[in-house]
């Protein structure tokens, strides 16, 4: 399936699942409240549409492959590698904790600690 659809219209959070199809390289059509809590920027890693014409006329649009589709997709996997791996988000939680330890707590837990 090359297409994702998010047609959200209520609802807060990260969303998982358009971060899923980042990952897949699925071209993402969205509402901007599907891809609120992200990084992502309309045309670079998705398109945006917010009424059912709009999806209709992306989803034809793009059910065959375009250059402009694949750069978003690419643009898309590319921020979840950059931005939404484990790995990443747990070491920017770390630092988050670590910022908030004073240094004699710092001491106590020095595992927590990364250089």
């Amino acid at each position: 399936i090359p297409i994702a659809i998010t047609p959200m219209q209520t609802g807060g959070g990260v969303k998982n699942k358009t971060l899923e199809a980042f990952a897949l390289k699925r071209l993402v059509i969205s509402s901007g409240k599907g891809v609120e809590a992200l990084d992502a920027q309309d045309g670079v890693h998705y398109i945006r549409a917010e009424r059912p014409e709009e999806y209709a006329r992306e989803i034809m649009r793009h059910l065959q492959p375009t250059d402009r589709g694949d750069t978003i997709r690419r643009n898309a996997r590319q921020l979840v590698l950059e931005k939404y791996t484990w790995k990443k988000i747990g070491d920017r939680y770390l630092g988050l904790v670590m910022q908030a330890l004073t240094s004699q707590e710092r001491r106590i837990f020095p595992l927590w600690h990364r250089t």
